[in-house]
C-alpha cells in the first residue's frame, strides 16, 4: 500500500457550494454503492451500482476534451485542461460527476466509507471530492497517468467517500482519503477488484468469515438478502469476479448488478473499457441503454452537452434554465439532509456553468 500526501483536514471558508455538499452527506442514510471489475482485456466489465436512498434523479454530461475548467473550491482551487473527453452520471451539476468513462477507457466510481479523513497541508492547488473524479477522467488516460495527478492536488472533501479506478489495459487501484494523504491499492495489494463501503483492508481481512474464504458463512444472493451490507455485497463480487474465467459480456455484468441490488439502488451501469461503451438502467426498468463513446459527441460547446437519464437520445445544451431544474428536482429531495433549499439551484447553475469555458 503507498500512501500520497493529500487533501485538507480543515478549511476555515469553503464555498456555499462545498458546504451544500458536506451536509448532504451527513444523511444517516448513506451511499451503499458498489464496485466489481469482472473478465479481463477486451471483455472487461466494470459493474457499478449507485444506491442512494434519496433520489435517483440525475443527468448524463458530454465532457469536451480542450475544456478549460477551475474548481468551484475558491481562489485556491485548481486550473486545469481537459486532455480527453467523457461520459459521466452527474447528480450536482456538471464537474462534478458519481462515476464516469473517458475517451481513452479510464472508468472512476465513488463509493461511501464512513473511515475516510482528508488530511494533508493545503500548500497545492484543491479540488472538491467529486471534482477530482472529473479531473482524473479529464487529465489521465490510464491508471498509472491518474496516480501521478495525486501530487498535484489536494483534496478538499466533506463527504467521505472512497473512489475505484480502471482502465483499458486491465490496471486498477483504490485511492482512500487518510489524514496523512490517499491510500492505494493496486496489483498484489489488490487480490480482489471490488469495492463498498468499507476500507479495503478491513474488507479483506472480514471476507475471511465466508465460505470459499477461508470460512463458512455462506454468502448471500439475491433474493436470500433482502439488505446486503457492504461486506456481503464485496463477498458476492468477490465470488463473481473469481468465477469468471471466461468471457464476460453484459448479460453476466447485470445478472451481478441484481444480486448487489438493495431497496436504495439507482443505477445500475457496466462500464466497457476497451469497448467504450456504457450500458446502464434506472431501477424498475429493463431496458438498457447504450452510450458509445466512439460515436459520441465530445467538442467543446457554449453550454455543456447533456443527455436524460431516462431517454439517452438526443444531446442538447445544458442551458441555466434546465440546470436550475434538475439542481431543484435533485434537491427537493434533500430538504433536510442537504441544508440547502431548492430555491438556491440557480446561484448554483451560475457557478457551475462558470467553471467550464471552451478555448477561444
Amino acid at each position: 500500500m503507498v500512501n500520497h500526501l493529500g487533501g485538507l483536514s480543515f478549511m476555515r471558508r469553503i464555498t456555499w457550494l462545498g458546504a451544500a455538499i458536506w451536509l448532504f452527506g451527513l444523511s444517516s442514510l448513506a451511499l451503499a454503492c458498489s464496485t466489481v471489475a469482472l473478465g479481463r482485456d477486451a471483455d472487461l466489465r466494470i459493474v457499478y451500482s449507485y444506491d442512494q436512498s434519496d433520489s435517483g434523479a440525475g443527468i448524463l454530461l458530454l465532457n469536451p476534451a480542450g475544456a478549460e475548467r477551475r474548481s468551484i473550491m475558491g481562489a485556491a482551487g485548481h486550473v486545469w485542461t481537459a486532455r480527453f473527453g467523457s461520459v459521466t452520471f452527474n447528480q450536482f451539476g456538471p464537474g462534478m460527476p458519481t462515476a464516469g468513462q473517458n475517451t481513452e477507457g479510464l472508468v472512476v466510481t465513488l463509493m461511501w466509507n464512513d473511515a475516510v479523513v482528508y488530511g494533508g497541508p493545503p500548500t497545492r492547488p484543491i479540488v472538491n471530492e467529486l471534482e477530482f473524479i472529473q479531473l482524473l477522467l479529464d487529465s489521465a488516460a490510464t491508471v498509472e497517468e491518474a496516480l501521478t495527478l495525486l501530487d498535484q492536488v489536494a483534496i478538499v472533501g466533506m463527504v467521505p467517500i472512497h473512489f475505484f479506478m480502471a482502465d483499458a489495459r486491465g490496471d486498477m487501484a483504490i485511492l482512500t482519503p487518510r489524514d496523512s494523504g490517499i491510500d492505494i491499492h493496486r496489483g498484489h495489494e489488490m487480490p480482489i477488484p471490488a469495492l463498498t463501503n468499507t476500507s479495503y483492508d478491513d474488507l479483506l481481512n472480514e471476507i475471511t468469515v465466508f465460505d470459499g474464504f477461508g470460512g463458512n458463512r455462506p454468502i448471500p444472493h439475491g433474493s436470500h438478502s433482502a439488505v446486503p451490507s457492504s461486506l456481503e455485497r464485496f463477498a458476492i463480487g468477490a465470488i463473481a469476479a473469481r468465477a469468471q474465467s471466461g468471457p464476460v459480456d453484459d448479460t453476466t455484468a447485470i445478472r451481478l448488478l441484481q444480486d448487489l441490488a438493495n431497496p436504495v439502488t439507482q443505477w445500475q451501469i457496466v462500464f466497457s473499457p476497451r469497448a467504450g461503451e456504457i450500458h446502464y438502467r434506472l431501477i424498475g426498468e429493463t431496458r438498457l441503454n447504450l452510450v458509445d463513446l466512439n460515436e459520441a459527441d465530445l467538442t467543446c460547446q457554449n453550454l455543456p452537452m447533456h443527455l436524460h437519464l431516462a431517454a439517452p437520445v438526443t444531446p442538447a445544451p445544458l442551458s441555466h434554465e434546465l440546470l436550475t431544474a434538475q439542481l431543484q428536482e435533485v434537491l427537493t429531495f434533500f430538504p433536510e439532509t442537504s441544508g440547502i433549499s431548492p430555491e438556491a439551484a440557480p446561484e448554483m447553475a451560475n457557478a457551475q456553468l462558470a467553471a467550464m469555458m471552451c478555448p477561444e
